[in-house]
């Protein structure tokens, strides 16, 4: 049976070797995944892939029910998988807060919005630099908003949706952070008001999950905003096949070419330990193995090929320090955070 080894571009700068043998259906399949989008073959034998050294940083949130005050957190932790039998505390924001998001680029984590300790939306930003291992303000956002969604794509970071203490917003902001004086401007709103949702960038899309609209109703709704050539999103929002399961407070990542969204909750209020997997070529949502508990308003970040899920409202509503990474085909427990947390938030951060 004639065959031979083959390069097959997977991600930007990765080339992975495959056997390909010719005529056969393993060679076809192969031929097929390579032009699947990009996407990585799924198999845990890849978990080495990544050349640069990324760590997960957890930001604010709040203790939840059951374990004391809910005053947002000052602390954040940082995970470095080469590293992982351990959580580093590090100093949190200059005013923490929950309920915010987090998106990072080269070397930086930026936290937006949220509440703080007397339950307030914020309009604040703070930057992490990792370089300096110190928080810095940003430019606030035009006004107050918590339970958004965040993006950074090229060095614009984007902010969608969410709550400003009264009702739920559709309203869409984009700073560029490599800019002199970087500023907060007006970017295509969102197709209607929602908060508690999700959001991933992947192949210069921004991918919008979940949530819940002014009614107070779980979504199954799932978006798609192509970027144009100045990076801002172009109009209008395209609807994508809806998730498998409404769901809002939930969490999602780009893994391995694909987009996964997971947890949250359903309407009527139940709380899901399920995860669906979106991979553009195949167009439509695949359930995956349910998480081994049920969570709300946790954080995700994805390292290397694999994902973790950290933190979040568990059984009885009470916050968890329970960390689950997801590589392939499974989910397995990694180092808890030092303390629980839940209405928390997450970014992949390059050091």
């Amino acid at each position: 049976m004639a065959c031979q080894w083959h390069d097959v571009l997977c991600l930007p700068g990765l080339v992975v070797k495959v056997l390909r043998f010719a005529g056969t259906w393993a060679g076809r399949r192969i031929m097929q995944s390579s032009r699947c989008d990009q996407e990585l073959i799924h198999t845990s034998g890849l978990k080495k892939w990544s050349a640069l050294q990324s760590k997960v940083l957890v930001v604010g949130g709040h203790f939840g029910r059951g374990h004391g005050p809910h005053d947002p957190l000052p602390t954040a932790e940082l995970f470095d998988p080469e590293n992982p039998t351990r959580w580093e505390t590090l100093p949190g924001p200059n005013i923490a807060r929950s309920h915010s998001t987090a998106a990072a680029f080269a070397g930086s984590v930026y936290v937006v919005g949220g509440r703080d300790a007397n339950d307030c939306s914020l309009s604040s930003v703070e930057c992490f630099d990792t370089s300096i291992s110190c928080w810095r303000r940003m430019p606030a956002l035009s006004g107050p908003r918590h339970s958004a969604a965040a993006v950074c794509v090229g060095g614009y970071l984007f902010v969608m949706g969410g709550f400003d203490g009264l009702e739920a917003l559709e309203s869409v902001e984009s700073m560029d952070s490599e800019a002199a004086s970087p500023t907060w401007l007006p970017s295509q709103p969102l197709s209607f008001p929602r908060g508690k949702h999700a959001a991933v960038s992947l192949h210069k899309h921004i991918f919008l999950l979940g949530g819940m609209d002014g009614g107070y109703r779980c979504l199954f709704t799932a978006e798609r905003a192509e970027l144009n050539r100045s990076d801002t999103p172009t109009a209008p929002w395209a609807e994508l096949p809806p998730l498998r399961f409404a769901r809002s407070e939930c969490t999602a990542s780009a893994v391995q070419g694909a987009v996964i969204v997971l947890g949250g909750v359903a309407n009527g209020w139940t709380t899901l330990s399920n995860a669906e997997r979106y991979q553009p070529c195949i167009g439509h949502w695949e359930v995956l193995l349910e998480m081994s508990i049920i969570r709300r308003d946790c954080a995700s970040a994805a390292v290397a090929g694999e994902l973790y899920v950290m933190g979040g409202m568990s059984f009885g509503g009470r916050c968890t320090s329970k960390v689950e990474s997801f590589l392939g085909t499974k989910w397995q427990d990694a180092t808890p955070l030092p303390e629980p947390r839940c209405g928390c938030c997450a970014a992949t951060v390059k050091l």
